[in-house]
């Protein structure tokens, strides 16, 4: 079930926020937190203590009160079992159409990015250029709040390469992503961003951020990190320095 602000002001009408159990006052914080984020579901029973929150295709953890943020894969070790991965093929399994009453249930496959992509209809408005500026080009679509996307981005300032991030906001990102943007010196604003850093909150023309977020609905681009090389070959998700020396030569990965 989809739990959206009108729910949540109902609740807020009938009990005080101290008296909500997981995962009701999870979720209200959570869209305090993060209010640009669809929060689909929240599964607080683990025996972890986290709550499983999924968004869209995508799978994250954070505590009952909201506190923190887990972005990766947790794993049971006694069972030996990827519980991250197993629900999020469980939500692939469940894509569909259903038919009123759930007579019916037509499972369709998760849409995916294409594997060549071509960035061209994208400007620098909402980008961040940093790198070697004589070096080829690799485009970035990151998260300012997704961990890969930082380590990534570090992983790249060690290449000779011109990198062309493009922020999107998945995990409710897009106000870091706003200030970055309107930085008079956005590669410096993007490293801060990622260590954590304040920004100054000044307000620019952010139009640029609408384009790229608008692209990635268009492209179906819901995890990040996602490379495209200067040919438009694509890479999902984080790589270390020698695997992406190696498909910067040309190689897939």
């Amino acid at each position: 079930m989809k739990l959206t602000i009108p729910i949540l002001l109902a609740l807020t009408a009938m009990t005080a926020p101290h008296a909500w159990a997981a995962p009701d006052m999870t979720v209200y914080t959570l869209h305090r937190q993060m209010p640009k984020t669809v929060v689909d579901k929240v599964d607080c029973s683990s025996a972890s203590g986290l709550c499983e929150v999924q968004s869209g295709a995508n799978i994250f953890y954070t505590d009952k009160a909201a506190h923190f943020l887990f972005i990766g894969h947790l794993y049971d070790l006694d069972a030996h079992v990827d519980l991250t991965e197993r629900d999020l093929a469980k939500i692939k399994a469940a894509v569909g159409d259903k038919e009123a009453g759930g007579s019916r249930v037509v499972n369709v496959p998760a849409i995916q990015p294409a594997d060549v992509l071509s960035v061209k209809g994208l400007s620098l408005a909402g980008a961040v250029v940093s790198g070697d500026p004589g070096g080829p080009t690799v485009s970035v679509f990151t998260d300012y709040h997704c961990p890969y996307c930082r380590a990534v981005m570090h992983e790249l300032e060690g290449l000779h390469v011109r990198v062309v991030e493009y922020p999107i906001s998945i995990l409710g990102s897009r106000p870091i992503a706003e200030q970055v943007i309107c930085s008079p010196d956005r590669a410096a604003a993007m490293r801060n961003a990622y260590a954590g850093i304040p920004l100054a909150g000044k307000t620019c023309d952010t139009r640029g951020l609408d384009a790229n977020e608008a692209f990635a609905r268009l492209h179906h681009i819901t995890e990040t990190p996602l490379l495209v090389r200067a040919d438009g070959a694509v890479l999902h998700g984080y790589r270390a320095h020698d695997a992406l020396q190696i498909w910067l030569q040309g190689k897939p990965q």
